[in-house]
């Protein structure tokens, strides 16, 4: 029969002992060899992770353990262009007063944690997201707690990707993409704080969104936690290995997403509180500070912030070369030039040119340049204003600096 003119046939039958019931299809049916998996957890059929469809692989492992909680027993038989067969046999037992009474409130505890432990499941009854994780942030802080964060949900299921907006939005301010394509491009322009993605999706699953992010300057430093329903070790390296920061196997419980989206927020607050710490020493302190404490950045992050002072030193004598200029040369808008560096350092863009020329300047002075000679050679035109920066970051004039320091090279 033609895929547009299927049909879906469900029958009762009951006796004195039984009920049975039959799902039949007309659909593509199920290959042999998928055949004896289709009741096991996450397992899927159509394994592809760009299918036009979604799934998790818990359905019927979900209707198989209810069949069994009821003594019942649950069968499929399919073939391939013909259809597929379910069948469900549920016993008959005569009512009885006990089986008609009420549950007590402890003995519907003691059923619903039987259930969860059977099933791997949380329903929505049993855990309120928001109230929990009300609970469980108290205490921590604006910045912690994310309020001042966005995060980007990649999600086809709109179901899915409304409850995780349910989970995440009263922390969180919370944009929303229907498949990777369009995260993608979402990314790029927005530029989250964090990025939830789930990995089967159309148009760009989400191992390619990944891929996508981190090729590019713009949201390379952009945290990723990906959602599936593929538990394997192998998926979750190949999630890790393509980019992704952390991994959150479906189904999942809310307050691990939120404790996980924490705990990327307070990487990337280290990142930052590194940055300031190297950025108010003195050269020469930073220094003797670096090999206890290793540079936080991943690699690709050195990259970015290295290709930036190599393209500062080339262009270091110019008081002209300014934030659209260092913009232009990494391929960005000034716009999120300043959102990257204010994410990944806590300044402005402004602010990195001009530390980077002052850092600069103290290694000149400490080879014996007077302070007008360096100000030219960094990239000053008005040596006072120079004089005037260089003490506010260092605490001392240029002159003073030079004739205090002995000269060393920097590593930036």
């Amino acid at each position: 029969m033609h895929p547009d003119r299927g049909q879906i046939r469900v029958e009762a039958r009951y006796s004195a002992r039984q009920l049975t019931l039959t799902v039949t299809d007309t659909g593509t049916g199920i290959a042999p060899e998928h055949l004896p998996y289709i009741f096991d957890r996450f397992y899927q059929v159509d394994a592809s992770q760009r299918r036009g469809y979604e799934g998790t692989g818990v359905g019927l492992a979900l209707v198989r353990e209810l069949v069994r909680l009821l003594d019942g027993e649950i069968t499929a038989n399919s073939q391939l262009e013909v259809g597929t067969t379910m069948t469900v046999v549920l016993p008959i037992r005569p009512a009885t007063k006990s089986s008609l009474a009420v549950p007590s409130p402890a003995n519907r505890l003691t059923t619903e944690s039987s259930d969860q432990s059977t099933t791997g499941l949380i329903s929505p009854g049993q855990f309120d997201p928001v109230e929990r994780s009300g609970r469980m942030n108290a205490g921590l802080s604006d910045l912690e707690m994310g309020h001042q964060s966005s995060v980007l949900i990649v999600e086809d299921n709109d179901d899915l990707r409304t409850y995780i907006r349910s989970v995440l939005s009263p922390h969180y301010r919370i944009l929303e993409a229907v498949d990777g394509l369009q995260g993608r491009d979402i990314a790029q322009q927005a530029m989250p704080d964090l990025i939830v993605t789930d990995l089967m999706m159309p148009r760009l699953d989400g191992l390619e969104l990944c891929r996508a992010l981190r090729s590019d300057n713009r949201t390379n430093h952009i945290p990723v936690v990906m959602l599936t329903a593929k538990a394997a070790i192998e998926n979750r390296l190949e999630g890790l290995e393509t980019g992704a920061d952390d991994y959150l196997t479906k189904p999942f419980v809310p307050v691990e997403l939120i404790v996980r989206l924490q705990n990327l927020l307070r990487r990337q607050e280290n990142i930052r509180a590194y940055f300031q710490r190297q950025l108010a020493l003195p050269i020469q302190e930073r220094q003797a500070e670096a090999p206890e404490k290793p540079n936080p950045l991943t690699e690709q992050q050195q990259f970015f912030v290295k290709s930036l002072y190599a393209t500062l030193e080339q262009y270091l004598d110019h008081p002209e070369f300014d934030v659209d200029a260092l913009a232009a040369a990494g391929s960005m808008s000034s716009r999120n030039l300043n959102r990257k560096l204010n994410t990944l350092m806590g300044i402005t863009a402004n602010e990195f040119i001009r530390t980077y020329r002052l850092r600069r300047a103290a290694d000149l002075l400490r080879t014996g340049l007077t302070p007008t000679e360096t100000a030219y050679r960094v990239g000053f035109d008005n040596p006072s204003y120079f004089s005037r920066l260089f003490k506010e970051t260092f605490t001392v004039t240029p002159s003073e600096y030079g004739k205090k320091n002995t000269s060393a090279p920097t590593d930036f």
